[in-house]
């Protein structure tokens, strides 16, 4: 049920965005195309980056050196320290300085990986997962703002004046889409004032790339199963044989 309510979630702010229903995004420009040297770090970096890191400990195998393409480069977006402290605002929502992608294997999300951007400097490699799921709905963010709370590991879909799930986490407290007017007393209500937390800040999913690093390589060998098992379906080609598509957005 709360996957089905993520979807219809999307779908109705895709609806809402085709009939001119909504007004521009609170946080300025949506991330559609990231900027060059984001796009560069993820098309030069990531891939290396990952397969080092994954191969670091004994050198094992892992489902991380069969890679074939990083795609849906998407912005990431955090709530403003007055959104969630229930105060009057016009920018509920601001870019984190950070952009996550999927990984890909033949075709296969098999998780994530990000790229951080501190202010006056290059973007760094921020850390990936195993996170698949994610990875494969990470498309469905095309055309809205993704924003996340790490606090409680949720994912929202914003665009204009509403704001929807993107994950199971998120619909279990938003099942439906509802005004960001209506939502900040509910996040007030969890985490603002007096809560356990007032603000994120940018930067912040930076943690969860930390954590999910050593979960991501600990469930590469289930994933790497199945991605070989697909293969063994489907007759594709392996890593390298110029079938998978390219680093895209």
């Amino acid at each position: 049920m709360a996957a089905a309510a993520r979807f219809a979630s999307v779908a109705l702010l895709g609806l809402a965005i085709a009939a001119g229903a909504v007004s521009p995004a609170h946080a300025g420009s949506r991330g559609d195309v990231p900027p060059p040297d984001v796009q560069r770090a993820f098309d030069e970096e990531a891939i290396p980056f990952i397969e080092a890191t994954a191969s670091g400990e004994g050198g094992s195998p892992s489902v991380f050196e069969d890679i074939t393409g990083i795609a849906n480069i998407t912005e990431v977006h955090m709530f403003s320290a007055d959104y969630v402290n229930g105060r009057p605002t016009d920018t509920p929502y601001l870019p984190s300085g950070e952009w996550i992608a999927t990984i890909m294997a033949d075709f296969v999300a098999i998780g994530t990986v990000r790229v951080w951007t501190p202010t006056g400097g290059d973007p760094q490699m921020a850390g990936f997962d195993g996170d698949g799921e994610l990875g494969g709905k990470l498309p469905d963010a095309a055309g809205i703002d993704y924003i996340e709370d790490p606090r409680i590991g949720a994912s929202y879909a914003a665009s204009g004046d509403t704001i929807g799930p993107f994950d199971e986490r998120a619909a279990a407290e938003l099942p439906e889409p509802m005004s960001l007017d209506d939502f900040q007393a509910i996040l007030f209500a969890r985490v603002g004032q007096g809560g356990a937390t007032a603000d994120a800040g940018p930067g912040a999913g930076l943690l969860i790339g930390a954590f999910t690093l050593a979960l991501g390589v600990g469930v590469a060998v289930v994933v790497s199963a199945r991605v070989r098992a697909r293969r063994a379906a489907t007759g594709s080609s392996p890593a390298g044989s110029g079938t998978a598509p390219p680093v895209s957005r």
